[in-house]
């Protein structure tokens, strides 16, 4: 070729690693063997006038040193030391050890207050270094929170634990809990009781545990008194038992009303069969409810009606009904002109409203008779009682 100039501009650069590997730039990026053994590096160097000059550098690649930790990954409890040892045949440099231990020994022993990766470094003759790490998992002493921690409760009420923990929670004893196997808990307790909340890790090194008292108030003595059978238009007292002061007292009634509701006794007048519920809260905020009927006495029971009505339209007497004292329902009632055509009938009739009743006309019309029959079906103490009259249609 060509001789070689240093002052001409270099503008090709071939460099062939000996291994069948080639590289064109002028400053290429650091090369790995894969394999160890000798190889020839040449470069060749061409200028704009293609002009040429080969170099070569003989090189040597040795395995890098083995080096080798025991134990490679190990769990242990805070405050316990575990013996490492590092295998290589070469020199080898603990990194990270703490102050004090021997930094280039092949076996030392630690014992790490948290969880840490020691490395180790080995060097060969050339100067090639290696590394190998060991990773302790330490397990430090477990903190247990659980709220509430004491408390108290009334009959039938309950509560969420919340427990706060690095380590598995378990509940002694599991009764009342809705899931034993949960770190939160609900819990409905019938009676007072102390749980022993304990957690542990995984390794068994350390356990911590928290006592929680629930206490459970009784639930007040209450006893609203016998159902009533009374007469109707009659007058009651109603006085419920308690064995102490309540701090409040609530009615209520079937039929939606009640004289005082929240008075420790109510009265009333018996119109109609009524179920009345009290319910006291005393001062530890507990309750507790009972209930007593109020029935009218069958045979003082009524069912009036008119002997007449004038369906004309001036808001008077315009419908024929039934009026009832007692009867809260009417099963059936029927009315029947004289020849004994029905002429009107409603079922399960609701007493003393005047749009329930009949209105006088027979197919939109007013008939020409004026005397009809009514029969009325009612239900007293079980028993269906057939009630009749006869009226007049007044126009």
């Amino acid at each position: 070729s060509y001789p070689y100039y240093n002052y001409e501009p270099i503008n090709q650069w071939q460099w062939n690693l000996g291994n069948g590997e080639q590289l064109t730039d002028e400053h290429p990026e650091p090369y790995a063997y894969e394999r160890p053994g000798s190889y020839n590096i040449a470069l060749t160097v061409r200028d704009i006038s293609n002009c040429a000059q080969r170099k070569i550098l003989p090189a040597r690649i040795v395995r890098l040193p083995k080096v080798d930790i025991l134990p490679r990954k190990k769990t242990i409890c805070q405050g316990t030391d575990v013996e490492m040892i590092a295998y290589s045949s070469d020199r080898i440099q603990w990194l990270n050890l703490p102050a004090g231990l021997c930094n280039d020994c092949d076996t030392i022993r630690v014992q790490p207050a948290q969880s840490v990766n020691y490395i180790v470094q080995t060097t060969n003759a050339f100067g090639c270094k290696n590394f190998d790490s060991s990773i302790l998992h330490v397990m430090e002493p477990l903190q247990l929170s659980v709220t509430p921690v004491d408390t108290t409760l009334c009959p039938g009420e309950g509560f969420q634990f919340i427990t706060q923990s690095t380590g598995t929670v378990t509940f002694s004893p599991a009764l009342y809990l809705d899931n034993p196997n949960s770190t939160d808990p609900y819990v409905i307790p019938e009676e007072s009781i102390e749980y022993t909340i304990l957690s542990t890790d995984s390794l068994g090194c350390f356990t911590d545990s928290v006592k929680s008292k629930i206490t459970l108030h009784p639930k007040p003595f209450l006893e609203a008194g016998e159902d009533l059978q009374l007469d109707y238009g009659s007058t009651f007292l109603l006085d419920p038992q308690t064995d102490i002061e309540p701090l409040q007292y609530q009615w209520t009634s079937s039929n939606g009303y009640v004289s005082c509701p929240t008075c420790s006794q109510i009265s009333g007048t018996v119109d109609k069969n009524t179920t009345y519920t009290v319910e006291i809260t005393n001062q530890k905020g507990c309750k507790n409810t009972d209930q007593v009927k109020v029935v009218v006495r069958c045979s003082s029971k009524q069912l009036l009606l008119p002997t007449a009505f004038t369906p004309n339209g001036d808001g008077l007497n315009d419908f024929f009904y039934p009026i009832s004292r007692g009867f809260s329902e009417i099963r059936s009632f029927t009315i029947f002109d004289r020849s004994g055509m029905k002429v009107f009938e409603r079922k399960n009739m609701i007493p003393n409203q005047p749009n329930m009743g009949w209105d006088g006309r027979i197919r939109g019309s007013f008939p020409n008779t004026s005397s009809f029959v009514w029969m009325a079906q009612v239900e007293c103490d079980g028993q269906i009682i057939v009630r009749k009259g006869t009226f007049t249609l007044i126009q």
